[in-house]
C-alpha cells in the first residue's frame, strides 16, 4: 500500500463547511428540512429569486444520500425554464400500488 488517509467528520466539515459534522445530507433531516421544505419552502423547486440561478446540490429536494436525484430533478427544471431539449431519456414516473 502506498498510503492511507483517514478523515473524521470534523475534517470533512472543515473542508466543506455545508457538511455539518461530516453529514452528506447537507442539512438536518428534521420535518422542517425534508421534502418540499428542503432547503426552504421558497427554494424547494430548484429555482431561486435570481434569474438563471438554480439549486441542485444535496441541500435541495430530495436531499443528500449521494443519489444524484437533486441534480437530475434540477436539470429537468432548467430544461423546462430555458425551453431547451433534454439530451437524456427521462425516468418514468413511479407507479404506486395502493
Amino acid at each position: 500500500m502506498l498510503g492511507a488517509a483517514l478523515y473524521t467528520p470534523l475534517d470533512i466539515e472543515r473542508h466543506c463547511i455545508n457538511m455539518m459534522q461530516g453529514s452528506h445530507h447537507v442539512g438536518a433531516y428534521l420535518p422542517t428540512q425534508i421534502g418540499a421544505y428542503r432547503p426552504t419552502p421558497e427554494l424547494s423547486h430548484y429555482r431561486t429569486p435570481v434569474e438563471g440561478l438554480f439549486l441542485c446540490g444535496s441541500s435541495s429536494h430530495s436531499g443528500g444520500a449521494v443519489t444524484g436525484s437533486p441534480g437530475y430533478n434540477c436539470a429537468n427544471t432548467i430544461t423546462e425554464d430555458l425551453n431547451i431539449g433534454r439530451w437524456w431519456e427521462p425516468l418514468p414516473q413511479p407507479q404506486w400500488d395502493g
